[in-house]
């Protein structure tokens, strides 16, 4: 494809838009001193607003998320209403200020675009994670105003009303959303999510079977279903019903996983087999029937068959990475290592920067003893996505297995710097820290975290726990 490609540019130099979208499919595959190269040819050749967020993009990958942000400045003064440049500003701020810088800037973005509606609709998504459900309401509401037959202003309200203790309230609006559109299953999940809330079960039951009944994959209300099904003959009546639904409805798939995972709990495990055979011999075309099944004879302890199938899927569906990570579990569970890594490698040769394989791979050749494919491994992961942070992790119990712990630490470091919630690598900072003789460096980030992150519960449950000052603690708690 990129053979191709590449022909196609060198036969029309001058079609700038067509090297954007060469420069945009390049840094996909990590081919990233190809993509600044076309880049940089395309820059009097394309519009500009799209050679600006292709640039940003690209010094993204390339780690300069300082200049990233200044190419999406300069794209919101061609654009006012781009999204990904606002998302990408507001979250880099969050990041290097704090949240409520954040919050700061998509307001004043807000008033800038005359309240843009996708803009507000982030604005108040925003809001609402962080904390500020008053003044995401207000918003809201003043949208109503203005339209008050939107469904998703509605549903909003009524998400906000109900997280702020406010379920009668949050119920009108549910309902007014299910009135203005009957044929849309989130206005049931919602409907079904405050009538639980508010204790009234039958209702939820009725809301959440609309909600699947118009979209198998709602994964929420399935999840709801399923758990709301006390007696045996619950459980079977509502196995029937999403069983015929998945034959029914044109499906994505997703329903497929989720009825197998919460159906382990909740229905016979023959009985539950033989649904998942019949969803996969009625829709081989879905590889999500091929995983659910596999993950069924593994749960019945019967490896063998499910290895039967995962060399079916891969068959069918040999360019899916994840057909051949369901093949390598299968081997696992056979006992055979070697099945396992071939499998891992093929899917990680299909999708380059999947974590899964990329960490299996890891983990296995640790288990080996086998440091120098450890390392090989990481390093080529770190290659192609420095900003993952499980992979400074795994480079600091290499070089810490090495005995340069300063490096280890300045790995973990980075990995709670590009991921605040990364608990593992808390504790093994802490953990190193206390072995140099320095445990209160660990005091510092998570002081600097609380600062920028004041509205997030979990920083300050964090430096409550590192901490030893008791007045410290208590007012982190």
């Amino acid at each position: 494809a990129v053979s191709v490609m590449r022909e196609v540019l060198d036969s029309h130099p001058a079609e700038g838009e067509m090297r954007l979208f060469a420069a945009n499919h390049l840094q996909g595959i990590n081919c990233w001193d190809e993509s600044r190269a076309i880049l940089v040819k395309a820059e009097k050749r394309a519009r500009r607003s799209a050679w600006l967020s292709g640039m940003a993009r690209q010094v993204e990958l390339e780690g300069n998320r300082n200049q990233a942000a200044e190419y999406y400045r300069e794209l919101l003064t061609l654009d006012q209403t781009d999204l990904d440049a606002h998302l990408f500003i507001a979250t880099h701020l969050e990041e290097s200020a704090g949240i409520t810088n954040a919050l700061e800037y998509l307001g004043k973005a807000v008033a800038m675009s005359q309240d843009y509606p996708p803009l507000v609709e982030l604005y108040v998504d925003w809001l609402s994670e962080a904390g500020q459900m008053a003044l995401a309401k207000k918003i809201l509401k003043k949208r109503q105003q203005d339209d008050p037959n939107h469904a998703w202003i509605l549903r909003e309200l009524a998400r906000l009303e109900a997280l702020s203790g406010e379920n009668q309230a949050a119920l009108v609006y549910a309902k007014k959303a299910v009135h203005i559109d009957p044929n849309d299953a989130v206005n049931h999940e919602i409907a079904g999510w405050v009538a639980r809330r508010l204790g009234d079960s039958d209702s939820a039951k009725s809301s959440f079977r609309k909600a699947v009944c118009l979209d198998v994959d709602r994964e929420f209300a399935m999840r709801e279903l399923m758990l709301m099904a006390v007696t045996g003959q619950e459980r079977s009546d509502l196995a029937g019903l999403l069983v015929g639904e998945f034959q029914r409805q044109v499906i994505d798939g997703g329903g497929l996983l989720v009825f197998q995972q919460e159906g382990r709990n909740n229905i016979d495990d023959d009985k539950l087999l033989q649904h998942l055979r019949q969803a996969h011999e009625t829709r081989p075309d879905l590889w999500q029937a091929w995983s659910a099944l596999i993950n069924q004879l593994q749960e019945m302890d019967r490896p063998q068959q499910a290895l039967d199938i995962a060399r079916g899927m891969v068959q069918r569906f040999s360019n899916l990475p994840r057909a051949y990570m369901d093949l390598s579990v299968a081997y696992r569970l056979c006992n055979d290592e070697e099945g396992e890594i071939q499998a891992l490698r093929q899917s990680l040769e299909l999708s380059p920067k999947w974590p899964r394989p990329i960490q299996r791979l890891v983990d296995l050749a640790e288990e080996r003893g086998d440091w120098q494919e450890y390392n090989r491994n990481i390093n080529k992961a770190l290659d192609l996505d420095p900003m993952y942070a499980p992979y400074w992790g795994y480079r600091s119990a290499s070089q810490e297995h090495e005995g340069k712990i300063d490096q280890a630490i300045s790995s973990l470091e980075k990995a709670v710097e590009l991921d605040r919630n990364y608990e593992w690598a808390w504790n093994q900072l802490s953990r190193l820290y206390s072995l140099i003789e320095q445990p209160e460096r660990i005091l510092q980030p998570l002081r600097h975290n609380c600062e920028r992150f004041p509205g997030e519960v979990a920083v300050h449950q964090r430096l409550a726990r590192f901490c030893d000052e008791p007045a410290e603690t208590a007012a982190c708690l």
